[in-house]
């Protein structure tokens, strides 16, 4: 009983997952601009995700190691960032489920402020990368023939990227191989508020 509880909730988790990346693609889809962008602190929107997603990263035993400075602030839509860090985080827990690693990692470069997440799960064909980011494409899991989730997570986190004046990729070296998220926003300056 308490498994078949367990798996109702799991079940129920990924449905509330699903109704929230179906609502946000219809927003964001009529969006054409990102309203009223303000300074987020990017270390400070990273913990609160990590906080969030902690037991479910547990529950599939991956373990999360972060290290963004808290120096590191973007000018973006403050929801839209942690949209963008919880698919990313989300996709990379899935992807390590078993015993693995996602590392989350933010530095400053040139006017922008990059985070980059990445995995040593399972990885997807290189070919791939292209078509990550279109509404609804979904990568055969690593090669095992599952496919798995919506197909939306991927094409959320580059919309919202792309409203607030962003950019993101993403790339691994095969399945097996884990994968590496980069998104880059603009970097707040001081004069802006």
């Amino acid at each position: 009983r308490a498994e078949l509880v367990q798996r109702l909730l799991a079940d129920l988790g990924r449905l509330q997952r699903m109704i929230a990346n179906i609502l946000d693609t219809s927003r964001l889809s009529a969006a054409e601009t990102r309203a009223a962008p303000e300074r987020v602190a990017l270390a400070e929107a990273v913990s609160s995700v990590v906080d969030e997603l902690r037991e479910h990263a547990a529950e599939n035993e991956v373990a999360l190691d972060t290290d963004v400075a808290e120096s590191l602030v973007i000018w973006a839509d403050p929801e839209g960032v942690r949209t963008v860090v919880r698919n990313l985080l989300h996709n990379g827990i899935r992807a390590a489920s078993g015993g693995r690693h996602v590392t989350v990692r933010g530095a400053r470069t040139d006017g922008w402020v990059r985070l980059e997440v990445r995995d040593d799960g399972v990885g997807f064909p290189p070919h791939e990368a292209a078509h990550l980011f279109e509404k609804f494409y979904r990568v055969d899991g690593g090669g095992s023939g599952r496919v798995s989730g919506t197909g939306l997570g991927l094409y959320l986190v580059w919309r919202c990227v792309s409203l607030d004046g962003g950019r993101v990729t993403g790339e691994s070296a095969g399945p097996g191989r884990g994968a590496s998220f980069t998104v880059e926003w603009p970097a707040a300056t001081e004069h802006e508020s």
